[in-house]
């Protein structure tokens, strides 16, 4: 079993000045690893650690991001790669105590994990199986994976919560209350079909540094989202904040935020970007968020690609009208 080589630096972020409209991506053919270029669904995330310093690949230069991560390896990548937040208050302790005290049947201390599994036993991150083991060679799954990340992170975890966050979560299972906080802050997006978690899916490791990207970037204001685009050439219909339709302008809609907020677009398959100003509400159908005219759309990816996964934030809000009517009902690119 190969290790992941990862070093822990903090993380930071640079915020550009708010210019509606596209946005330069510098050496966007550039490969990250041999199999994550741009284009890949992990790229953005996997970019942002590497360049952070927090990750590194294997020795042959790939990262092997749909490779699936075990328990023991997940830990691994936690515990170098999830910075702490600045106000836990009960920061990791990386003391190893007395390994008499830690004690599962299928761990020895010659495991190239031990310290590590020690480390996050120490400090509450995780616990066994009912069997008493702790199966390190087990892929570990979404609902696991948020647990872990959420206690590392350090932030505060509701004690119960009384509404389901997802439609196959339900309020009293005892993942519900980190999946309300992934819902929240968009960690995990609720799957388009029926709105669900599928907390039991097996992880790779693509799909955990994406997780441990979107924690760490939600901390900093970023929401994540499914985006398509709407409307086309020729339409003739109103916004719901009163602006005449435009399909070629940097324009958006959004359920929620107030018309005239001033949002910077992110296509994390490929790091292109746009700023775009809410006008107008939407989308309707479940599991998609936000809508950009087609035009705002085209600047970050193929309009054939119908739905993309994307970052967004608040770069200027403005106005606080929250007007909900629309009387047109939008069309879709998907």
């Amino acid at each position: 079993m190969n290790k992941i080589a990862i070093i822990t630096l903090a993380a930071a972020i640079t915020i550009l000045p708010a210019t509606t409209g596209v946005l330069a991506v510098s050496n966007p053919d550039e490969p990250i690893f041999s199999d994550v270029q741009t284009g890949n669904k992990y790229y953005t995330s996997i970019k942002y650690l590497k360049d952070q310093g927090l990750i590194e690949g294997y020795s042959d230069g790939s990262f092997k991001p749909y490779n699936e991560i075990n328990r023991a390896e997940a830990i691994k990548v936690l515990l170098k790669a999830l910075p702490e937040t600045q106000d836990q208050t009960t920061p990791i302790e990386t003391e190893i105590p007395n390994p008499k005290t830690f004690y599962f049947p299928d761990i020895t201390p010659t495991d190239w994990f031990f310290e590590d599994l020690v480390i996050a036993w120490n400090n509450k991150l995780i616990t066994g199986y009912n069997d008493g083991l702790f199966h390190p060679e087990n892929t570990i799954n979404r609902a696991e994976s948020l647990k872990i990340a959420l206690l590392k992170e350090g932030t505060q975890i509701p004690d119960q919560i009384t509404d389901p966050p997802y439609t196959d979560v339900p309020a009293d299972a005892w993942f519900a209350k980190y999946a309300q906080i992934a819902k929240e802050r968009t960690i995990f997006l609720e799957n388009r079909g029926d709105g669900s978690l599928n907390p039991s899916n097996p992880m790779n490791r693509g799909d955990f540094i994406e997780m441990i990207y979107r924690i760490i970037k939600s901390q900093e204001g970023s929401t994540f989202a499914r985006t398509t685009w709407y409307g086309d050439e020729g339409v003739n219909w109103g916004t719901a904040s009163g602006e005449k339709f435009n399909a070629n302008a940097m324009t958006a809609a959004h359920k929620t935020l107030p018309f005239g907020t001033i949002i910077r677009v992110t296509n994390t398959n490929n790091g292109a970007q746009v700023d775009v100003t809410i006008n107008d509400r939407g989308p309707y159908p479940t599991g998609v968020d936000l809508d950009l005219t087609k035009g705002a759309f085209s600047a970050i990816a193929s309009t054939g690609a119908g739905i993309i996964n994307t970052e967004f934030q608040i770069i200027t809000q403005e106005n606080t009208n929250t007007q909900t009517t629309n009387s047109t009902i939008p069309q879709y690119g998907f």
